[in-house]
């Protein structure tokens, strides 16, 4: 915004997917860890957020420290509202698979790394969300040998023709600050199934 001082930018935050034309947004952002929906609209993935799992000193040692996915089997979740497994990775393959049952569930990652800080659960978070916590001690990663599927961040926009001057150098901007993300998808390995 140094560069051009005269471009506004309105945030808006919902959960739902906007409807661009009648809401007047030149574009928005789209965070999902699943594909994209079906839309009408032009789309490019902007960024990954790599995810990971995390918990309290105080729940690690009530539990003791989990040294496989299956460990956390019956171990208290944390998780989004359509959290109904979690994919655990190794070099970007999944190896196993855990099915969960939050006992909070919110999109809202503020609340689960709160809970998460209070011993309430174990939280599959962005470690440069929780860097601070971590380094303070109030955060352990557990697992730390595996990831989670990241974060897919869409934009979506009503139409690339018509698409205003600054609109696309706010684009440009977004592009050279997070570069690209890669499009490879590597191909799934063994899956060890974990039951919650």
């Amino acid at each position: 915004m140094r560069l051009h001082p005269r471009l506004r930018i309105h945030v808006d935050v919902s959960w739902d997917q906007p409807d661009l034309i009648r809401h007047g947004y030149d574009l928005a952002f789209v965070m999902t860890n699943t594909r994209l929906q079906d839309t009408s609209f032009a789309s490019k993935r902007v960024v990954l957020i790599e995810r990971g799992f995390y918990a309290a000193p105080a729940l690690i040692r009530d539990r003791g420290l989990p040294r496989t996915p299956q460990d956390l089997a019956g171990w208290p979740t944390l998780g989004n509202a359509d959290d109904h497994f979690w994919e655990f990775l190794r070099d970007d393959v999944e190896t196993a698979r855990l099915d969960v049952e939050p006992r909070i569930c919110t999109h809202n990652a503020e609340l689960r790394l709160k809970a998460a800080i209070d011993g309430l659960g174990v939280a599959r978070l962005s470690p440069r969300f929780v860097q601070e916590q971590v380094q303070l001690g109030q955060l352990v990663r557990v697992l730390p040998a595996y990831a989670s599927s990241p974060l897919k961040v869409y934009v979506l926009m009503p139409a690339r023709k018509l698409m205003p001057a600054s609109v696309r150098v706010f684009l440009d901007v977004l592009e050279q600050t997070l570069g690209v993300p890669e499009t490879k998808r590597p191909a799934a390995r063994r899956r060890e199934a974990a039951q919650a």
